[in-house]
């Protein structure tokens, strides 16, 4: 036998309507979350590995710099060669801190896109329903 669902009608029918609506409403905004939150770890992600591997690299450059630079001085001016890198290492990695700080401040708003729809959804619902 073929058994269909009970079709429901008045005031019924129109509560199973709405919330039935309502659950895929919600589902797709749980979608949605789900989706941003891939896209924020992979990008999360890409970001650690570029840093460590330029830490890794400036680490080994700045090393090997340093080396050649107070070898090739004089013992009598090694002390002030080494006081200069120190101070110059300082300066840049004040120069990468405030460039790091500024691009997080300059990213793009976790979830953005799920709260514009959860709005629009808010406005859709708080408007008077046309008139027929």
């Amino acid at each position: 036998m073929n058994e269909s669902p009970p079709v429901f009608s008045g005031i019924l029918g129109s509560l199973r309507r709405l919330a039935d609506d309502g659950l895929g409403a919600v589902k797709d905004r749980i979608e949605l979350l789900t989706i941003e939150l891939e896209e924020e770890k992979a990008r999360l992600i890409r970001l650690l590995i570029w840093i460590s591997a330029a830490i890794v690299a400036g680490l080994l450059a700045l090393i090997l710099l340093s080396f050649t630079i107070v070898y090739l001085c004089r013992p009598a001016v090694r002390p002030y060669a080494l006081i200069g890198l120190t101070l110059i290492y300082t300066g840049v990695t004040l120069f990468i801190v405030r460039g790091v700080r500024q691009s997080v401040a300059e990213a793009p708003r976790i979830f953005a896109a799920t709260a514009e729809e959860l709005t629009e959804d808010r406005a859709c619902l708080d408007s008077d329903p046309p008139s027929s």
